[in-house]
């Protein structure tokens, strides 16, 4: 059986693990919608889910480092309150640019969140019970995947499309708050000085490489195609041997 904390944590990180979803599937399926009220061609309206899709991807990997280094409790408290911030962003944008860099802080959130997930979760479950525990976070994931894309129509119907990204905030909050009562640091441990500058230089690299596999083609003209095939790539390598080096002489380097 669980302890009561053990419960607790679960609930958290299944809350966590919510917010992911819903900021994917409820967007995936009111795009069309979506893009007809902000007055854009279905092709921008398409970068609403993509520029989640791609901070996510981007900060991914250093979130979690980050936990490691600040504490997986801090980040992902951290996390769900950016998270809130752009839901609630979103809902007040008034054209598709502040939409996008509202989508933005709501991509980089729940990678604060989501790389700091199973570190908490394990930290906090007996190890007999964690293959089930993983288990349910998997199941609740799943089941949000399904149910996000009713209520994104829902949200649409009932309330217009700002109702899509205010409904998320109230739970973002919530999981924030929640956060103070997670695992901590271990016994003896403490906060280290983290390596921006390798986090940034890795945010970069990764960054540029998930535009380059996702660039506009039917919106973007001929002569700046090789910008996204050869430029990007081109820089990304740079920034990644920037990242090497700088890792290589730090003392505590981020990977």
């Amino acid at each position: 059986m669980y302890t009561y904390r053990a419960r607790e944590t679960l609930l958290t990180v299944v809350v966590g693990e919510l917010l992911v979803q819903l900021g994917l599937m409820p967007v995936v399926a009111v795009i069309p919608g979506l893009s007809t009220a902000l007055g854009v061609g279905p092709t921008e309206g398409a970068w609403i889910l993509t520029v989640f899709m791609l901070a996510l991807a981007g900060t991914l990997l250093v979130c979690g480092r980050l936990g490691d280094l600040l504490g997986h409790r801090r980040v992902f408290g951290w996390g769900a309150l950016v998270y809130t911030l752009g839901s609630l962003l979103a809902g007040l944008a008034g054209g598709l640019e502040m939409l996008l860099l509202a989508r933005g802080l709501q991509g980089i959130g729940a990678a604060m969140v989501s790389g700091n997930n199973l570190a908490i979760l394990s930290g906090a479950m007996p190890a007999a019970h964690l293959g089930k525990a993983v288990a349910v976070i998997t199941t609740a994931a799943s089941l949000a995947a399904v149910v996000g894309a009713a209520l994104g129509t829902a949200a649409i119907a009932f309330g217009g499309w700002p109702l899509l990204f205010w409904s998320t905030a109230p739970l973002g909050a919530w999981a924030a708050w929640r956060a103070r009562r997670l695992p901590g640091l271990p016994d003896g441990c403490a906060p280290v000085s983290v390596d921006w500058a390798g986090a940034a230089l890795l945010v970069g690299t990764l960054s540029l490489v998930a535009v380059a596999l996702n660039h506009p083609h039917t919106t973007t003209r001929e002569a700046v195609m090789p910008l996204f095939h050869a430029g990007l790539p081109a820089l990304a390598i740079v920034t990644a041997g920037a990242f090497v080096i700088v890792e290589r002489r730090i003392r505590v380097p981020l990977l």
